[in-house]
């Protein structure tokens, strides 16, 4: 197929998909890209240092004439990670080229490609927060579609991965004093507290009704009404903490899918942390000399149109090469709250 170019060229198609990526992950509320930010690759891969803490050795006293001591740096082992190829086409079928075939206006035969492309950019959004949803959750990339099979693991530690003592949703749970481990323990890790705790509406409505919240609640002369402003009130009291409603779902496979698992409550990190980012390299696309897009806009997606004659019919293209990557797979602490 060859690049099509009547209505729209690359370079338009490609900055209007770019605006439709940046809408779609602040119109959801909160997005993972928040705690790994992304981030434009000048190639296919991404090197990082891993480690597991965040606290530096401090600085050292030294006599004069003598010399200063050599700093460790952050240690750890340089991880060199190859990223995914992703992207999504559509076609402007034979029927709805037949429907414009009268419309004399370009700027409204233009605005129809750009409007796919906008959907396009959307698409990939969607799919790179799934992928960091599972990658927060998991410390994991595993993926199996389209020809792609991965099975990345960024190494978190088994202290960070764990399971309420009793579950939330049982009786006799005890969510304020499970929240008060993990936070002792992370920050026994980091030196620093976490930044919040994102869980789901449902997981959320469990932690209201707990019995040991109820008390506290009910503990003085006037009894309180548990909602978010009471629940984080109780948490700062206890030195903990907010929590962060996050429900996103993506549609996968003709299904409503969870970005992180309903069960599941996530302490963040702190961006002084610098737990990771979400990597966008360079496609083959974008270095076409027909793409025109320049040295310092081709790294991120990149989109084309093209016309084939067999059936006739017009495709745009999206193309991508991205991966979320922990630097610091200890800087998110995943605990299972409900059965």
């Amino acid at each position: 197929m060859k690049l099509f170019t009547d209505y729209a060229d690359p370079y338009q198609l490609t900055l209007t998909a770019r605006v439709g990526f940046d809408e779609r992950e602040r119109a959801r509320g909160i997005s993972l890209s928040e705690f790994l930010p992304n981030l434009n690759v000048n190639g296919t891969s991404l090197e990082v240092s891993q480690y597991g803490g965040g606290l530096n050795e401090v600085a050292e006293f030294r006599a004069f004439d003598a010399e200063n001591s050599f700093g460790e740096g952050h240690g750890g082992q340089r991880l060199t990670v190859p990223l995914a190829a992703l992207g999504r086409q559509e076609r402007v079928s034979e029927w709805d080229q037949l429907q414009m075939r009268n419309i004399s206006d370009k700027d409204m035969l233009e605005t129809s490609q750009l409007r796919v492309a906008k959907r396009i950019g959307a698409a990939i959004a969607d799919r790179l927060e799934l992928a960091r949803g599972q990658v927060i959750q998991t410390a994991k990339f595993s993926a199996d579609e389209n020809g792609f099979k991965s099975d990345m693991d960024f190494g978190r530690g088994s202290a960070f991965t764990v399971t309420a003592a009793t579950k939330w949703d049982q009786q006799d749970a005890t969510p304020i004093d499970d929240i008060t481990a993990w936070v002792e323990a992370y920050v026994a890790e980091h030196g620093v507290e976490p930044e919040a705790i994102l869980m789901s509406k449902k997981a959320l409505s469990v932690l209201k009704k707990a019995t040991q919240v109820q008390k506290f609640a009910t503990a003085g002369q006037i009894a309180q009404i548990v909602n978010s402003d009471y629940l984080n009130g109780l948490l700062m009291d206890h030195g903990l903490p907010m929590v962060r409603e996050y429900n996103r779902k993506v549609r996968k496979g003709g299904k409503a899918v969870d970005v992180i698992d309903a069960k599941v409550a996530v302490l963040v990190p702190p961006a002084e942390l610098e737990a990771g980012m979400t990597a966008l390299g360079t496609t083959l696309e974008s270095l076409q000399s027909n793409y025109n897009l320049p040295h310092d806009e081709q790294a991120g997606i990149a989109v084309g149109a093209y016309k084939s004659e067999n059936p006739i019919g017009i495709y745009i293209n999206g193309a991508a090469i991205a991966m979320p990557v922990l630097a610091n797979a200890n800087a998110f602490m995943a605990a299972t709250v409900l059965t």
